[in-house]
């Protein structure tokens, strides 16, 4: 939904409500009493996915492989012991505005 503790909470409140009133009419005089926020990554239609990994996904089998064994040679990728993105705090401003003016104008106009 967005962040709930920056300068667009409200706006990512009010969009959850209209979102929430669109699916569900019989929820839309509900209140919202909890909110649950985090990274940023929705399909389109907000329903979650789990895609099927077919036969020959080498990275998928091998991943599995390792995590069920325990063995970190079986994995496709040494594990590292850290790392790091530059830049996130700007990366995620920029996201995070992009999502309050969606929630803003979007299911308004």
């Amino acid at each position: 939904m967005g962040d709930l503790g920056s300068l667009g909470q409200s706006a990512h409140r009010g969009w959850v409500r209209r979102k929430l009133a669109a699916l569900y009419p019989q929820m839309a005089d509900q209140p919202l009493i909890e909110g649950w926020h985090g990274r940023i990554a929705m399909t389109s239609d907000h329903i979650p996915k789990i895609t099927e990994i077919g036969p020959g996904t080498v990275f998928g089998r091998m991943m599995a492989e390792g995590l069920l064994t325990g063995e970190s040679t079986r994995l496709p990728l040494p594990p590292v012991p850290d790392y790091n993105e530059s830049w996130t705090g700007l990366r995620r401003a920029f996201f995070e505005t992009g999502a309050a003016l969606t929630h803003l104008i979007k299911a308004r106009f």
